[in-house]
């Protein structure tokens, strides 16, 4: 931001990317113009263990099986199902599918780098009285369902909406309705 002469910036956040945003506006409040959240995440809410467990399997498939083993794998397990658009929004689903087939895209982090450095930004969410746009997706996993009204209840400036037939990639399932409501929320 100081490279580019950026006194203040309104940050967009995605799922971890949203527990990311969420720190950064902790830290720098001064910088953040508001904040907006899709199907975030939030240092302090841990993952359910399933969900855990799953994401430490995807590392070992990748290292036993090989990548691309390890996609498929990934791709017909039900329990992610949450991450990929029906069937009937043909382009959205190919194009989620094709970003998740890159061996570059899948499981690419280092599994030290997943856990944050920083201690839980929850217990300071309240600190937090910028403006904040929550979006969740009804068809969402239940967690990040959870995590997304939490948030709407404990930052003092934010508003959640709740995008029908939409799960976790509002942006790409509903792209339209998606940037509609963030320009709205940024007018």
């Amino acid at each position: 931001m100081e490279h580019l002469g950026l006194e203040k910036a309104h940050l967009v956040g995605s799922s971890m990317g949203g527990a990311v945003a969420i720190d950064f506006a902790l830290a720098y409040p001064a910088q953040v113009r508001s904040l907006i959240l899709a199907a975030p995440s939030v240092n302090g809410v841990p993952y359910p263990r399933k969900m855990t467990w799953k994401g430490i399997q995807n590392y070992i498939f990748v290292q036993i099986r090989g990548h691309q083993a390890a996609i498929e794998s990934f791709v017909r397990d039900r329990f992610w199902e949450y991450i990929f658009p029906a069937d009937s929004k043909a382009e959205a689903r190919q194009f989620v599918l094709d970003n998740v087939r890159d061996p570059r895209n899948f499981c690419r982090t280092p599994v030290k780098y997943l856990k944050s450095g920083s201690a839980s930004s929850l217990a300071r969410i309240h600190e937090l009285t910028l403006p904040a746009l929550i979006l969740i997706g009804d068809k969402d996993h239940a967690f990040n369902i959870r995590t997304a009204e939490l948030l709407e209840t404990q930052m003092k400036s934010a508003s959640k909406i709740t995008l029908p037939d939409c799960g976790h990639l509002l942006f790409v399932e509903h792209p339209s309705a998606f940037n509609e409501r963030v320009m709205r929320f940024l007018r």
